[in-house]
C-alpha cells in the first residue's frame, strides 16, 4: 500500500493523489509543452526523491485535519498601504491600519516591536501579511513552533496575521499547490492555537480549488475573513480574470461572509470589478507609498508627476484616493498638466507632454 501512495506515476488520471489535488491542467506532473517540469528546492511532485518525506510531513493533502478557531477580528478599513523597511522614514503614522511582511520576524531571534522600530500610532491595527521570498517562507515554516516567534507576534497588538502564501505561482505542478497550501494552513492552525490572531490564506488556481476551499470554509464558519493574492497575476490580464472570477465563485459558496483580504490590487478598474464580483473586502498594496516618495500623487488610479516635497503628505493624498477608488468615488476636477516639472525617471507616466498636447491631467488634491 505504501509504495503504491507514493509511487511515481506517468499521467494524472493514474496517480495516487488525483483525489487530494485535482490533477494537472492539460498535462501531466512531470512535463509540460516544450520543458520539464520545474525541479527547484521548492518545487514538488511525484517524481521527486523526496516526495513521501515532504507529503508526510503536511499529513497530505486533505483539509480535514485543520480545524480553524473563533476569531474577534478588529474593523478593517477598505483600503490599507503596505509599507517596507526604510519607508517614510520609519514614520508609519499615515494610517489607523498598516500592512507590512512577517520578514523582520522570521529574520531575527528578537525583534524589535514595529510600533517602537516606525512610530507607529498606539492603537493602530498591524497587518502582518506571509507574502514575502521564498527563502523567508521556508524559514518560516522551520520555525512555525518558535517560541521566540510567536512572542515576537504577540506583542504586536493590535495587529493581524495573514497566513503564509507560499508563493503560489500558476506554472507550478498541482502538487505544489496542494503541498503550499496545507503548508499555509498548517502555519495558521499553529499561530491559532498560539493564541495569534491569525486569518487563513486561500489560494485559487481551478475550479477544483474553489470546491476545495469552499468545503473548508462551510466546515469551519468561524473563519469570517481571509487573505488571497492577485500580486503575482500583475501583467497577466487573463489570469487575472480568471482568478477574480474564481475568487468570486468562492465568496458565493460561503455565501458572502468573507471578509477578504486582497493583496497586490490598487487599479481603480480592477478594484471597481472586484466591487461587483465579491461581497466584502479590503485592498492591500504598497503603490500609495511607492509613488508617494517617488514624488507623484496618484488620482483616480493615475500618478501625476507633484510639486508637492512632503512625501509623506503626498502618501496620504495616494492613500485617501486608493480609499474612494475602493467605495467606488473619483475626483472630477480637471487641469493643463504643468511641463516644467522637473523628472525623476524614464517610465511612461514621466513623458513629457509634447507642445499643443491637450491631454488634461487631474488636478492636485487640496
Amino acid at each position: 500500500m505504501l509504495e503504491q501512495m507514493f509511487m511515481t506515476c506517468s499521467h494524472c488520471t493514474d496517480c495516487y493523489w488525483l483525489p487530494q489535488c485535482g490533477g494537472c491542467d492539460r498535462l501531466t506532473c512531470h512535463q509540460r509543452v516544450g520543458r520539464a517540469m520545474p525541479d527547484g528546492p521548492y518545487d514538488l511532485h511525484p517524481g521527486r526523491p523526496d516526495f513521501p518525506e515532504r507529503v508526510a510531513e503536511v499529513n497530505g493533502f486533505s483539509f480535514s485535519d485543520i480545524r480553524a478557531l473563533p476569531l474577534s477580528l478588529p474593523r478593517l478599513p477598505d483600503a490599507i498601504p503596505s509599507l517596507r523597511r526604510g519607508d517614510l522614514g520609519s514614520r508609519w503614522d499615515i494610517a489607523s491600519c498598516i500592512a507590512t511582511t512577517i520578514e523582520p520576524f522570521v529574520a531575527r531571534r528578537d525583534p524589535k516591536p514595529l510600533r517602537r522600530l516606525h512610530r507607529m500610532p498606539r492603537h493602530a491595527v498591524a497587518v502582518i501579511t506571509g507574502c514575502c521570498k521564498d527563502r523567508v517562507l521556508e524559514r518560516l515554516w522551520q520555525r512555525r513552533d518558535s517560541p521566540h516567534l510567536i512572542a515576537a507576534l504577540r506583542r504586536e497588538r493590535p495587529c493581524l496575521i495573514i497566513a503564509p502564501d507560499y508563493s503560489p505561482y500558476p506554472d507550478d505542478a498541482r502538487c505544489t499547490h496542494q503541498y503550499n497550501a496545507k503548508r499555509s494552513l498548517i502555519v495558521y492552525a499553529r499561530f491559532r492555537a498560539a493564541g495569534l490572531p491569525c486569518v487563513p490564506f486561500a489560494s485559487l488556481h481551478n475550479e477544483w480549488d474553489v470546491r476545495k476551499w469552499g468545503a473548508w470554509l462551510t466546515l469551519n464558519r468561524v473563519v469570517t475573513a481571509a487573505g488571497i493574492s492577485f500580486q503575482t497575476l500583475q501583467g497577466h490580464n487573463d489570469l487575472w480574470e480568471q482568478n477574480a472570477r474564481l475568487l468570486e465563485a468562492l465568496d458565493k459558496s460561503t455565501e458572502r461572509r468573507i471578509h477578504w483580504l486582497i493583496i497586490g490590487v490598487a487599479s481603480p478598474t480592477r478594484i471597481q470589478e472586484l466591487r461587483r464580483r465579491v461581497g466584502h473586502f479590503s485592498v492591500i498594496t504598497g503603490q500609495p507609498v511607492q509613488k508617494g516618495v517617488r514624488g507623484y500623487q496618484v488620482i483616480n488610479g493615475v500618478p501625476v508627476r507633484s510639486l508637492v516635497a512632503d512625501e509623506g503628505l503626498l502618501v496620504r493624498y495616494n492613500f485617501q484616493d486608493l480609499q474612494r477608488s475602493c467605495r467606488g468615488n473619483l475626483v472630477m476636477d480637471l487641469i493643463e498638466p504643468s511641463l516644467d516639472v522637473p523628472r525623476k525617471r524614464s517610465k511612461p507616466e514621466d513623458r513629457p507632454l509634447a507642445p499643443g498636447d491637450a491631454s488634461p491631467q487631474l488636478a492636485l488634491l487640496p
